[in-house]
């Protein structure tokens, strides 16, 4: 071989060879990513629906404790509940791949056939190089066009990913916002309870206690006689009065021989 000739059959083995890789890259970013990305789209879509559905049902539960916990517990569950629901709705956005997957061949296959057929017929040399040629440039665009595709939805579903780290941080916060509340509730209450409790123990006078508010009557320190017996007793008088009817008189010196006499 001349130094003038060329290596065509070099040429063609390696067009062989970048053909097969730009092949493997093709079906690699038409089948193994875009399914990878359905995968991950679909496993953001059940996490956004759960997460919606939690909302739903601890709303419906607390739902006094959450209008009464203050504008900024309100503001972050309000919060939680939107980027949820947008993440669901990125999800359902970025499964279809908007732009779509392009085929190598612009309108079919027949092209390629129909092309080494023209240079058959016009009698060309290495048409296999053309059409070879010709394989790896649609190969090549396609597979570029798809790149870009999965470039778009991959961006969709990172931003779907941050938004429901953001849903899930904020109803942390707002849980933890609203316990704590409570708490403060619950432990105001108990102390108001205890507060009540203990005016009461103090005001109320206990059986063996006089009132404090007011006096204690002196009293002398001596034994209470036992009083009259009976209810009409009878008149004792002396000689030097006048005694009344139906009185007993008593003359003096009783015990020297003197005399009780019945008027």
């Amino acid at each position: 071989m001349s130094v003038n000739d060329f290596d065509y059959d070099d040429y063609v083995k390696s067009l062989e060879k970048i053909l097969s890789m730009t092949e493997k890259d093709y079906w690699t970013q038409y089948i193994d990513v875009n399914r990878h990305q359905v995968n991950v789209a679909k496993t953001y879509l059940w996490v956004a629906a759960a997460l919606v559905g939690a909302y739903a049902a601890l709303y419906s539960q607390y739902k006094n404790a959450i209008l009464s916990s203050g504008l900024s517990t309100i503001s972050m569950v309000v919060i939680s509940v939107l980027t949820a629901v947008t993440a669901f709705g990125l999800c359902l956005y970025a499964i279809p791949a908007r732009k779509g997957y392009q085929s190598i061949a612009e309108i079919s296959w027949g092209e390629f056939s129909e092309q080494a057929y023209n240079l058959l017929s016009e009698k060309r040399k290495h048409s296999y190089i053309s059409v070879l040629t010709k394989l790896i440039d649609r190969v090549d665009n396609s597979t570029c066009y798809n790149v870009r595709t999965n470039k778009e939805r991959a961006k969709l579903l990172r931003i779907t990913s941050w938004i429901l780290i953001i849903s899930f941080s904020f109803s942390l916060i707002s849980a933890f916002s609203l316990s704590l509340s409570n708490l403060d509730v619950s432990i105001t209450s108990k102390v108001k309870q205890e507060v009540i409790m203990d005016n009461d123990n103090n005001t109320t006078p206990k059986p063996n206690e006089a009132p404090q508010n007011q006096p204690v009557a002196d009293k002398p320190d001596v034994p209470k006689p036992v009083g009259p017996i009976g209810t009409l007793p009878p008149n004792y008088t002396t000689h030097a009065e006048n005694p009344p009817k139906g009185s007993i008189r008593v003359t003096e010196g009783l015990d020297k021989g003197g005399e009780t006499k019945k008027e």
